[in-house]
């Protein structure tokens, strides 16, 4: 028997490397693309988790700036001015539609909603003029 022979098909001939790997190559290539997907499966799961971290970060991070701003224009003008022109009510409605498509909670809403009910012209007489609206 030489090395080179694995054994003996059941007709009693010999079987060389060559003969095995020609024989059983379509296995041994199904396993190899098995394992190099499992791995790339879990190198791409793992960068999805890490950058799904990242967008949760960064939504939290824009929500807390609207949110600041929406109030920042609140307290400009609610409180301090009893007037809001027309463009500074347009810019706090596209805050609070990007603040409220993140995910933003109701007490902004109630703060743009006071800046819509303030006259846009100063020297208008509002009844909530000057006064905080909490």
């Amino acid at each position: 028997m030489r090395t080179a022979d694995l054994g003996r098909t059941a007709e009693g001939s010999e079987c060389t490397v060559i003969d095995f790997i020609v024989k059983y190559w379509l296995e041994v290539a199904f396993g190899l693309i098995v394992a190099c997907l499992t791995a790339l499966y879990r190198k791409l799961s793992k960068q999805m988790k890490e950058q799904k971290a990242k967008q949760e970060a960064m939504d939290a991070g824009v929500r807390a700036l609207l949110r600041d701003r929406i109030v920042g224009a609140y307290n400009h003008y609610a409180v301090d001015r009893g007037y809001c022109p027309i463009y500074a009510k347009e810019n706090v409605n596209q805050m609070y539609e990007a603040y409220h498509t993140l995910g933003g909670n109701g007490t902004v809403t109630k703060l743009k909603e006071q800046i819509d009910e303030l006259p846009t012209e100063p020297g208008t007489d509002h009844p909530k003029r000057g006064e905080a609206w909490y």
